[in-house]
């Protein structure tokens, strides 16, 4: 039962400067609600300084392997010292609703977010460059394999199950092979095109930022990786964002396939 962080990897929390953000990754124990220890742990980042900006429940996996985990939430902050002692204040709570915890710290890009949310204001003209034909199917070569970044068959059949017309977020946790030597290369043949549809289809960026370590968790966990970029969009429904994955171009889909090592996807509900 993985629930505190190690020595090492509080230490290395101390160690970090300026806002960060804790993005937690949860599995109650059976049969436990959630939303008691939600309302005492928002509290607790309250009076620690921060805010809690999001707590989606989880609702199938797009891409990546399984995962025990039923909600994440999202909590900034304005320093590493105001995350510990959030984190420190509901421990009991923690120990008695949790079987199983993962988290991440991550800082925050909030300049992209804001950037992208004034951009969505300009859809229709977005739409335009998008170049999105609703009626193009999709191609499984393309966006369904290989499984270590892309969809399986079988979770796209999941994602079709879901209801159609709702809004949802999508979170995307990616590692590459050399992020240092081809990160401009993943701007301008991954990014930018995506955010294009991304915004042409009516979504924006909800929350993106560097991946700094892990704060609790290790290798036993499917989840756990050397992560190094994490966004959460927001999709006006699962109908669109299968729009999108139908016109996802080459070049995007055979980027991935060349710079990230590993992609998850997770499909989340609004917040609880």
């Amino acid at each position: 039962m993985i629930l505190e962080p190690s020595d090492t990897q509080r230490k290395h929390l101390t160690q970090i400067t300026g806002p960060v953000a804790i993005v937690t990754f949860f599995a109650p124990q059976n049969g436990l609600a959630v939303q008691p220890y939600l309302s005492t742990s928002q509290r607790a980042v309250e009076q620690a300084g921060g805010v809690r900006l999001h707590s989606p429940t989880i609702d199938h996996i797009l891409a990546g392997q399984p995962l025990p985990f039923t909600y994440f939430t999202i909590d900034q902050f304005p320093n590493s010292s105001s995350a510990i002692q959030a984190h420190d204040a509901v421990a009991t709570e923690r120990s008695n609703t949790f079987s199983e915890l993962h988290a991440l710290i991550v800082r925050p890009n909030k300049q992209a977010v804001d950037i992208t949310k004034v951009l969505s204001y300009l859809r229709p003209i977005f739409r335009i460059f998008a170049h999105i034909d609703e009626q193009k199917p999709i191609n499984p070569d393309k966006v369904l394999t290989p499984p270590n970044v892309h969809a399986t068959p079988e979770q796209y059949k999941v994602l079709q199950s879901h209801n159609q017309s709702t809004p949802f977020y999508n979170l995307n946790l990616t590692k590459c092979y050399d992020r240092e030597a081809v990160q401009k290369q993943m701007v301008r043949q991954i990014y930018l095109p995506s955010l294009v549809k991304l915004l042409g289809l009516g979504g924006y960026l909800e929350f993106s930022g560097d991946v700094l370590g892990t704060w609790i968790g290790d290798d036993s966990q499917s989840l756990y990786d050397q992560w190094e970029e994490f966004t959460l969009a927001h999709w006006p429904s699962r109908r669109i964002f299968q729009i999108y994955l139908a016109n996802v171009s080459d070049q995007v889909a055979e980027s991935r396939k060349t710079y990230f090592a590993r992609a998850v996807q997770i499909a989340c509900s609004n917040s609880i």
